[in-house]
């Protein structure tokens, strides 16, 4: 999919998994490298790698992880206006382990402003 960043900069993210527990199921993303003034096409998308360079951040002093859980806290949690679905797009998923970060979607430009250093 495709994000639209508070800083008007859109982000590719990839659904890799779907994550359930007993708060129920979210969405894990993985952070492609993309960051541009128009969403990717969906030709471009399949080529996009994994971001692998990233800063530090609040949350964990070692560079950044590139996946991260999504939750949804309510309904108008989440920022439909600023996604765009570019398709069911079957990648080869990396050997990396699955560690991720888990968070709402209000936290979610916060965290990608902070290991992209975007505004």
């Amino acid at each position: 999919m495709a994000y639209l960043h508070d800083s008007a900069a859109w982000l590719a993210l990839w659904c890799i998994d779907l994550h359930t527990d007993r708060g129920g199921t979210y969405p894990v993303f993985e952070l492609l490298d993309f960051v541009a003034e128009s969403p990717p096409m969906l030709r471009a998308f399949k080529r996009l790698p994994a971001k692998t360079e990233m800063r530090p951040t609040v949350w964990s002093p070692s560079p950044a992880e590139s996946r991260v859980g999504i939750v949804a806290l309510g309904e108008r949690d989440r920022p439909r206006d600023r996604i765009r679905t570019l398709g069911n797009v079957r990648r080869k998923r990396d050997a990396r382990p699955m560690g991720r970060y888990a968070m709402d979607w209000k936290r979610l430009d916060p965290w990608l402003a902070s290991i992209l250093d975007l505004p």
